[in-house]
């Protein structure tokens, strides 16, 4: 997704759109985006089937699907996605806030999966 946007900036042109941002400042020495979090959406299935929907932001992953099960890794503690935390006390903040920013992402781009209602 960053690729277009990048070449677009080296170039001086328009991006016309899309979701990906430019990495220009950090091939140019910028250091990343450490706030930024990126989406993802994923079935394995070869028909149709669960689809995965997550958001990674630097330390956390947050992993939601159709069957409503969340998962959330914290990437620094656990590289290898092995403890699922969601259900941990003090993780609830950032569970919620990972929660908010899949939901919020799929649902501005048309996503036809009909997320839970919000209690």
């Amino acid at each position: 997704m960053d690729i277009k946007p990048t070449i677009c900036e080296a170039a001086g042109i328009e991006n016309g759109g899309g979701d990906g941002v430019s990495l220009l400042p950090v091939i140019e020495g910028a250091g990343p985006d450490r706030q930024r979090i990126v989406y993802s959406q994923y079935s394995g299935n070869p028909g149709y089937g669960t689809v995965r929907r997550a958001a990674i932001s630097e330390r956390y992953k947050y992993v939601f699907d159709s069957s409503y099960e969340k998962e959330l890794y914290d990437l620094e503690a656990d590289p290898h996605e092995m403890k699922n935390v969601a259900g941990d006390e003090a993780y609830q903040d950032i569970l919620k806030n990972m929660h908010q920013a899949c939901r919020r992402f799929h649902e501005e781009h048309g996503d036809y999966f009909k997320w839970e209602q919000e209690t």
